[in-house]
């Protein structure tokens, strides 16, 4: 007699394993110790590590796990449903696990959930409903991926995320409601990637961003309201693009403290920082400055700010001039303080300063502070020196002179004095003097060694 077989859909066992587990709790308890089977399970801290045991599916033996590391396996594909039994999960890590589909209704009930871990997979695209269910997701981590765009809404279903890495990914555009719904959002990074448009109202949908990483991407312009909405940035990174022109939008960022340009294509940024108030850290190194800019106002800002500051700008004639050197770490996570040193103008050949306008160069109050204290200042230390040196000499003649009045002549000067360091040549001179007794008649003062010699 042929055995009738019925088709169960995956989804139908898990409905089953539950009922069953509902029916009969011991059993579901010797499920969960069954964990330990598959992967290293602390009942304790109800945490399963399952990384690096190739395994392709999820264990659902681990579905009383609060975390559940499923890093360095063989997963490729997480179908709907898989996560149904596992209520209690706070946080998910399928990280570098060859996974190239996340299909629709895969993280539904997983309503406690707050760190989602998939980067490094091979992830192409984001599906409609990938992130249904995920309300209270927090943390979500996407990067090193193969994703090339982010459709509208995508994320909208994940309204309380605080941070979104997008990095590493192949993303080209922006569109204007691709972040639509992430009005929590804190921290966005989508550096690395290919993009080159943002759309002007991609952000107005994230109120609440303070640090945006669009570093090492191809961006050659930005619309001028792009950031306009972004009142609470206090981070961003445009640093590795194509820029020539700062959106005026960056004027208008009143939290921002730390701004990374670095190896664009800017050649003048002197209308940037006055008006940025709260600016700590600012990356310029590996711009194509232009000296003919007329940077002081940038550099007086700079010098105000900081102890000592300069730059790098180019001459008219292509000469690299070194202003300064701004070192910055990781545009996306360190931001070092600018290093400088005290600025001096630079002056042209014909005289005049090196600013288009050619002004008359003139020296700040500080120049001309530094200028009293390290010339006038010594030069009348030595006079002074010099005086005090020139009343003892005197007196210790006058005192000499009362002593001994006999070898002074009448205009004042000592006959020893006057012999004393003759050269060789005036020997004779000396041999005379020595005759006539000119020394000898004053005991108390002593004959040079070059006369005991002569004679």
């Amino acid at each position: 007699m042929p055995t009738i077989t019925h088709p169960i859909s995956r989804a139908g066992c898990l409905l089953l394993l539950t009922w069953f587990v509902s029916v009969h709790p011991s059993s579901g308890r010797r499920l969960a110790s069954s964990c330990g089977s598959i992967c290293d399970y602390d009942e304790g801290t109800r945490k399963a590590d399952c990384s690096n045991r190739s395994l392709n599916l999820v264990p659902q033996q681990c579905f009383s796990a609060v975390s559940l590391n499923l890093q360095g396996n063989e997963i490729d594909i997480l179908t709907s449903g898989i996560f149904a039994n596992f209520s209690s999960l706070k946080m998910v890590d399928i990280s570098k696990s060859n996974m190239r589909e996340i299909q629709t209704g895969t993280f539904s009930g997983l309503n406690s959930l707050k760190k989602l871990f998939l980067s490094g997979n091979n992830l192409t695209n984001i599906v409609d409903g990938m992130f249904e269910g995920l309300r209270n997701l927090r943390i979500l981590n996407l990067a090193n991926n193969l994703i090339s765009s982010i459709g509208e809404g995508k994320f909208q279903e994940a309204g309380s995320l605080n941070k979104l890495y997008l990095a590493d990914n192949s993303i080209h555009s922006l569109e204007a409601d691709a972040l639509l719904g992430l009005k929590s959002l804190n921290t966005l990074s989508l550096s690395r990637n290919l993009i080159v448009d943002i759309h002007e109202g991609t952000f107005g949908n994230t109120p609440n961003l303070e640090n945006l990483y669009l570093g090492m991407n191809k961006i050659t312009t930005l619309p001028k309201n792009v950031f306009q909405n972004l009142h609470s940035l206090k981070q961003l990174s445009l640093a590795a693009n194509q820029i020539s022109t700062v959106p005026p939008s960056v004027l208008r960022l009143e939290s921002l403290k730390r701004l990374d340009l670095q190896a664009n294509l800017l050649q003048d940024v002197s209308p940037l920082v006055p008006k940025l108030h709260q600016l700590t850290d600012l990356h310029l190194n590996g711009n194509p400055l232009l000296c003919s800019g007329c940077p002081e106002p940038l550099l007086e800002w700079f010098t105000m700010k900081y102890e000592d500051t300069t730059m790098e700008c180019s001459m008219p004639d292509g000469t690299i001039v070194k202003v300064s050197s701004l070192v910055a770490s990781d545009p996306e996570v360190v931001f070092v303080p600018i290093v400088s040193t005290p600025y001096q103008p630079h002056t042209a050949v014909n005289g005049k300063t090196d600013c288009s306008d050619d002004k008359p160069m003139q020296d700040s109050d500080g120049d001309v502070i530094r200028t009293v204290l390290f010339t006038v200042v010594p030069l009348l230390f030595m006079i002074l020196i010099g005086s005090i040196i020139l009343l003892e000499f005197q007196a210790r003649q006058r005192i000499a002179r009362k002593e001994n009045p006999r070898i002074f002549s009448p205009d004042g000067t000592s006959k020893y004095r006057q012999h004393e360091y003759r050269d060789s040549d005036d020997d004779e001179n000396i041999q005379g003097l020595s005759n006539s007794g000119a020394f000898n008649s004053v005991p108390s003062v002593r004959e040079p060694k070059r006369m005991e010699s002569s004679c």
